[in-house]
């Protein structure tokens, strides 16, 4: 049995106890998997152009796939995270040129905006949106708008979009989908199981990128990270 078919029965499993969503791959393209256990993400290498422009959206401390975007493909990662740890270990790396940290998030609209940091201190992402397992207390972080950073990087094309961006993907897709710029791969981590998000929501999103004119590439086996390319 290959390890598609295990992953699928797996996922079959899942649907029936309701913590899945009825969805599969439908996107027979050469996928391949990069980055460490925990911060691995699919994309199609055949779809890139030389020198492709990525925009990793929520970077913690594991930059494993980017760097590995950027060893293989010779990508330029324009990596966006307002997170304080994720900061301060970032100043502790050596990393390449070809990695452009911007040290604001993803945002509905720009300004500053409340961030709750985990309760945990060997945890490292917060969220804008509250959760069990994040504190109280909150601090003041800078967002953007998808708009307004494609605007001042003036990009017209994005090559592969990722965003784990613990809850909030939920509230900026749309702004992603309209916006005046081609994105051929998006990769995406749902949070359903957090911050009062349901399967529903991921399922409605999973309708809204499909319906936006892409394909599944792959499902994670927990059916949380997705990869979609455009049709």
């Amino acid at each position: 049995m290959t390890n598609n078919m295990i992953k699928t029965l797996f996922r079959l499993q899942r649907m029936v106890r309701g913590r899945d969503i009825a969805t599969f791959e439908n996107k027979r393209c050469a996928g391949i998997r990069l980055g460490n256990k925990g911060a691995r993400w699919t994309v199609d290498p055949t779809k890139l152009p030389q020198s492709p422009t990525v925009y990793s959206f929520g970077i913690g401390t594991d930059i494993s796939w980017d760097l590995k975007m950027i060893q293989n493909y010779k990508c330029q990662v324009h990596a966006f995270d307002p997170s304080p740890k994720s900061l301060e270990w970032l100043e502790t790396q050596q990393i390449p040129d070809a990695f452009k940290l911007y040290n604001y998030g993803l945002g509905q609209k720009d300004g500053n905006i409340s961030f709750y940091l985990p309760k945990n201190n060997n945890h490292v992402s917060g969220s804008i949106l509250t959760d069990e397992n994040l504190l109280k207390d909150k601090i003041s972080v800078p967002v953007k708008s998808f708009f307004t950073i494609v605007s001042e990087l003036r990009h017209t094309k994005i090559d592969v979009l990722k965003m784990d961006i613990e809850g909030a993907e939920y509230q900026v897709l749309d702004d992603i989908l309209v916006a005046p710029i081609t994105i051929n791969q998006i990769l995406i981590e749902f949070h359903h199981r957090m911050f009062g998000y349901h399967l529903n929501h991921t399922r409605e999103a999973v309708h809204k990128i499909k319906n936006a004119g892409y394909g599944i590439l792959d499902i994670s086996r927990l059916g949380e990270e997705y990869s979609f390319i455009r049709n």
